[in-house]
Parts: structure tokens; C-alpha cells; sequence
């Protein structure tokens, strides 16, 4: 194991508190801030190898020592464990929510309408002009499809892109394809890698725990390497 030392302590440690307090700041939800911020004192503490030059640990802002820095470790790595814990029972479903009401926004967009035109034999037009439109998204059971309706005009949620009103509908010209070719997988893998950069659930309610995950690993990480 490599062991680094920081020439500067003093300036670590109010680096590493300012970066704290821009997270605080910047992050509302207590319970993310709380679960991010033990993650990565943990990774910094690991992977750069730090370690504690003796078996004593005091605290220079009140006259306190301790000399069982085991005990330290153990109660740092239960409050990792109740961070996740807490983040976990408080955003379970935030990501399954928000993710969803995400992914339905693509459901209008330039590579699926292609598609469905293509599967269709028919084009797909803009949702001011007569003709086939794409209508919304479907997700369930392990399927993904577009649904499309026939229209004079339509007009489409902002939130989900789905049709929500239409004028001169025929009911009985509606349908639905579903992208379970090499293609149409394609596509969705692409809807969803897109929606995960562009709009916020992935980096909220994902990415905490791939950090917890990688802190988790710090221990292994420092013996072996």
C-alpha cells in the first residue's frame, strides 16, 4: 500500500471543508449532502492513500484526545451505512418516478419518428399539418413502443411530449410499434443513455449510490494496490 502525506495539512483540511460547504450549499436535500459527503471522505481517505501517522487522533479545535482510533473507524463506517440507509427509505422510487417522466419526453424525437415512419410505410409530420403522429410512449412489461394516431393537428404535454389534445382524430386509424428489433434497441439504449446526461434524476438519485459503492470498495482498493 502506497502511504501520502500532505506537506500542508492546515490547508487539506480547510480545502476539504470549503469543498463541504459549496456541496451544502449547492445541495438541498440532507440526505444526499449527508450520504456524499461521508462517500467521499472515504474515497479521499483510501484511494490517496491516507492513514494515521499515530495511534493517538486529537482535535485542535477543543481540547479532546482519542486513543482507540478503532473505535473512530467503527462509528465512521456506521454512519456511512445510516446515510445510505436514510438516503434509500427517503429516495427508493425517485429515480423510477423522475426517470420516467423523463424518458416519456423522447418519445417525439427525430431518430423514433424515422423509425416509426420506416415500420409504418408512412411519414411522420409535424403536429400542425394532417397525418400521422406520433402519439406517446409505451413502457411496460419489459416492452418499449411508440403508439401514433392519425390527426389533423395535435397538441402535446411539454412535460411528457404526449398527445393530449387533437382535432380531426380517426380512432379507428391508431396503432402501435414496438422496437424489439437490432435497431429499435438501438434507439432506446440511445433515448435512455441521453436522458440519463441531460436531465437531472441519473446524477440525483443514481449517481450517490455509485459513489457510496466506490467508497465501500476503499478498503479493498487500499490493500491491494
Amino acid at each position: 500500500m502506497i502511504v501520502v502525506f500532505v506537506s500542508n495539512p492546515t490547508s487539506a483540511i480547510k480545502l476539504l471543508e470549503h469543498q463541504v460547504r459549496i456541496m451544502a450549499i449547492q445541495d438541498s436535500d440532507p440526505e444526499r449532502r449527508n450520504l456524499m459527503v461521508i462517500s467521499m471522505a472515504f474515497i479521499v481517505y483510501f484511494y490517496a492513500g491516507g492513514s494515521l501517522l499515530e495511534n493517538e487522533v486529537r482535535l485542535q479545535v477543543i481540547n479532546v484526545s482519542f486513543s482507540n482510533p478503532k473505535v473512530l473507524a467503527a462509528i465512521g463506517w456506521g454512519l456511512l451505512i445510516w446515510f445510505l440507509y436514510r438516503y434509500w427509505q427517503k429516495h427508493s422510487s425517485s429515480f423510477t418516478d423522475g426517470f420516467n417522466s423523463e424518458i416519456y419526453r423522447y418519445c417525439n424525437t427525430g431518430y423514433f419518428s424515422k423509425y416509426v415512419s420506416k415500420k409504418l410505410g408512412k411519414p411522420i409530420i409535424k403536429d400542425e399539418d394532417e397525418g400521422y403522429h406520433i402519439d406517446m410512449m409505451i413502457r411496460e412489461d419489459g416492452k418499449f413502443g411508440i403508439k401514433y394516431c392519425y390527426a389533423t393537428c395535435v397538441g402535446r404535454d411539454e412535460k411528457t411530449g404526449r398527445v393530449m389534445s387533437s382535432s380531426g382524430r380517426k380512432n379507428d386509424d391508431l396503432g402501435e410499434i414496438y422496437l424489439d428489433d437490432f435497431i429499435g434497441t438501438c434507439l432506446r439504449y440511445r433515448a435512455y443513455i441521453e436522458c440519463c446526461f441531460r436531465h437531472p434524476s441519473f446524477a440525483s438519485y443514481v449517481v450517490p449510490y455509485i459513489v457510496f459503492f466506490i467508497a465501500l470498495c476503499g478498503p479493498v482498493y487500499a490493500y491491494e494496490f
